[in-house]
């Protein structure tokens, strides 16, 4: 089984290949983002940060670490136990309109910090299929 950080490797490569497949120009990682973000092209440049998960669990980013707008993509790639892994294409944007899915947190007095989350529940997954890669991909430039 893969640790963290080789699963979210695969999702890196699965992600690229996929991208590559539909005629995009992939552009290797940003350095400083120790390939959490990458940027593919064809008539416009976007900016894809990657997350995975394994089964069903909470995902976020941390709002300092993605602000919101027009190219900049969420690909997030869900590991299933026996099965092919999944791949979503997510508009940053989407999260400005939270909803079961797609959650924006503040965490007013607390420690935590505010965040952009993806609950990712079986319950949710029907409301995640509207974000499949191939579904998407097909909108972008």
């Amino acid at each position: 089984m893969m640790n963290r950080l080789e699963l979210h490797r695969r999702a890196v490569e699965l992600l690229g290949q996929e991208f590559v497949r539909h005629g995009f120009k992939v552009d290797a990682a940003e350095p400083e983002t120790a390939s959490q973000t990458f940027v593919v092209h064809k008539l416009t440049k976007h900016r894809v940060k990657v997350k995975s998960s394994r089964d069903f669990r909470y995902n976020y980013i941390l709002k300092k670490h993605m602000k919101p707008h027009g190219s900049l993509i969420v690909g997030f790639v869900h590991f299933v136990t026996g099965e092919d892994p999944h791949l979503y294409l997510i508009r940053s944007t989407e999260w400005l309109t939270p909803s079961d899915l797609l959650r924006s947190r503040d965490y007013p007095g607390l420690a935590s910090d505010p965040e952009y989350g993806l609950q990712l529940s079986r319950k949710n997954v029907p409301l995640l299929e509207q974000y499949s890669f191939d579904r998407i991909v097909s909108t972008l430039q």
